[in-house]
């Protein structure tokens, strides 16, 4: 599973120089828009890193102030204003000045958006303290630099005891190293200390993880903790594979728009992208990881992060050569549509790279539940197989296949996103009652999926054939449970529950076409919910003159209500009439063929209509 957060290391002066190179302006703005694409995750970073860089240019400045302006990126400090961090700041790095002139020389109007938006409690120099002196007190790899690196540790140490106040740099410790502050191993070896040591505390204050495959910073690759899941090479791979590397480059699209992908990030659409890109890059490194090491190779070598980047990024090479004259999703269309786009293709990539490779097929297979959301918009209900296999096959008509998931109980078929929503498609047994029925098995998935509203879509039995013709659509405008009566000596008192559905799904089925666009007879009315599956003539009529005013009857719409309204969620019964509750051996698979078709091909029209998506209300 991916980390909660990830920390944008690459914005450290600090590190930068550990490593011996500075990113500039262009190269930072490219690591913001790739990081902010390919992961919902929330972004952070110290506030220093900000204030700092000098390599950060104007555009790299306006990427930053954009994602904090949505609030996709956090600035940690332990101050709590941006005043009491300035002279913070300025207190800290008093000895060194020179080298931090943004806190003595900048106006704070420069950077006024740049304000503390986390607070830190205690700040990092505890746990950079501590870091250093284990470091100092740590065994050495054997290496030519060894005896410089051994003779600093005693005057790290006595650096560290009398430090007050001081900011941890490199040019404090340099006046206790003396000549070993001239050997440019040791300036390198402990600006890489210090860098650890900061980064290994901002990733344990949010549970983060880092970018890797950075060129220049690549040695700080061991400190990931979900390889290669954020690796910059790799997602950049996979954004080119899905046609959308446009979108990481600031010259071919301007930052508004960027803007707007990552403003879309947390909808389905891009969850599911960023879902299938974790799971297939997971996928490839667990198979490399595991690959025997051919006899040229060194096993060191082989099984390195270099190594296993290096064959990961053939096989996205190969999928970017497969994908080459497919429909790629364009970034002028809209940024959902294309993160929708971009995870079917992903999806048709991974098919076609385990063809050839039985290792990458299996683990695939094992870990597909990664590309599931854990939850659903909407949860669809049908009974019986000719139900099921009707909607499927309205699914399989707008090119959806299912994706299946294992719940606690259940098992879905998840279809979507579609139209703003994503679907979970659950079959349960005839009834509301027992324990695969309608009301036991609604209440596990809104338990499982959180989903806003469930709809029970199929056939039912029409009151007046005279007048209700098959395949004509019901919709439970109210539902009445028939089951619950008092049985006097004189008569029988219906005390079942009579209830409205929900006014949003009525309207939504009601109003938004099936009628003009598809030709089907609409009716809203009062539905009949029972356990009895009726064939009989004169126990309809009794029912009739009970409840005059129905139109149909069915039997799931009680659980489907009573697991629903428990939870406070919408819900709406959708079934089409395939008989009269008499003669049901008359055609019968021929007329619920029709009406399971007829239902199931309204649902999928209101679904695509933007009808069943999560609206704000219901966030």
């Amino acid at each position: 599973m991916a980390r909660s957060s990830i920390y944008l290391h690459f914005l450290d002066r600090e590190l930068n120089l550990a490593a011996g190179s500075q990113l500039r302006g262009e190269q930072i703005v490219r690591l913001l828009r790739l990081t902010s694409l390919c992961t919902s995750t929330p972004l952070y970073c110290g506030l220093s890193a900000v204030w700092e860089n000098d390599a950060l240019d104007d555009a790299a400045r306006l990427h930053l102030e954009a994602l904090l302006s949505i609030e996709r990126l956090d600035t940690v400090s332990s101050d709590s204003t941006q005043t009491e961090f300035i002279e913070s700041r300025r207190e800290a790095y008093a000895h060194d000045h020179l080298r931090y002139p943004s806190y003595f020389l900048r106006s704070e109007s420069d950077l006024g958006w740049a304000i503390p938006t986390q607070r830190k409690e205690g700040g990092s120099t505890a746990p950079l303290v501590s870091h250093l002196f284990t470091w100092s007190l740590g065994t050495l790899a054997k290496s030519p630099f060894q005896p410089t690196i051994l003779a600093m540790r005693a005057p790290v140490q006595a650096a560290l005891t009398h430090r007050e106040a001081q900011a941890v740099t490199w040019p404090y410790f340099s006046t206790f190293l003396g000549d070993l502050a001239r050997r440019p191993i040791a300036e390198a070896e402990l600006r890489r200390q210090i860098s650890r040591g900061f980064t290994l505390d901002y990733l344990n204050f949010r549970d983060g993880d880092i970018v890797t495959g950075i060129r220049g910073l690549t040695i700080f690759d061991d400190l990931s903790r979900d390889f290669p899941r954020f690796d910059c090479r790799v997602l950049a791979g996979f954004m080119a594979t899905c046609g959308l590397a446009e979108l990481i480059e600031p010259h071919q699209t301007s930052t508004d728009r960027w803007i707007s992908y990552v403003e879309a990030t947390g909808h389905p659409e891009a969850l599911l992208f960023t879902a299938a890109v974790r799971w297939i890059s997971g996928a490839m490194h667990t198979v490399e990881r595991q690959r025997p090491v051919p006899p040229s190779q060194l096993p060191g070598e082989f099984h390195s992060l270099d190594g296993i980047r290096s064959r990961i990024l053939a096989r996205v090479r190969q999928s970017l050569r497969l994908t080459a004259g497919a429909d790629a999703p364009r970034s002028i269309a809209a940024p959902r549509d294309s993160f929708e786009a971009a995870h079917r293709l992903l999806l048709w990539t991974a098919g076609e790279l385990s063809k050839d490779d039985r290792a990458l097929e299996r683990e695939l297979e094992m870990t597909r539940s990664q590309v599931m959301l854990t939850r659903a918009d909407v949860v669809v209900v049908t009974v019986n197989e000719i139900e099921t296999t009707s909607l499927r096959h309205a699914f399989a008509e707008i090119g959806q296949p299912p994706q299946l998931h294992l719940g606690h109980r259940n098992t879905y078929s998840i279809y979507g996103p579609i139209g703003g929503a994503v679907v979970a498609h659950v079959r349960c047994s005839m009834g509301s009652g027992g324990p695969g029925g309608a009301q036991l098995t609604v209440s596990d998935a809104i338990r499982e999926l959180e989903p806003w509203a469930v709809l029970a879509v199929g056939v039912a039995f029409g009151m007046d054939e005279n007048r209700q013709p098959i395949g004509q659509l019901l919709l439970s405008e109210r539902l009445t449970s028939y089951e619950l009566q008092r049985v006097g000596e004189m008569d029988v008192v219906s005390r079942g529950s009579d209830v409205p559905c929900s006014p949003t799904l009525l309207s939504r089925f009601r109003d938004i076409g099936l009628a003009s666009e598809l030709g089907i007879d609409l009716l809203p009315c009062q539905l009949l919910s029972g356990e009895k599956l009726i064939d009989n003539a004169d126990f309809k009529r009794q029912l009739l003159d009970r409840f005059p005013d129905a139109m149909g009857g069915e039997m799931e719409g009680a659980g489907v209500f009573s697991a629903s309204y428990r939870s406070t969620v919408e819900w709406l019964v959708v079934k089409a009439v395939c008989d009269y509750a008499e003669k049901k051996h008359q055609d019968k698979q021929e007329r619920q063929l029709l009406a399971s078709q007829i239902a199931a091909r309204a649902f999928v029209h209101v679904l695509k209509r933007g009808g069943l998506a999560r609206g704000p209300a219901t966030r």
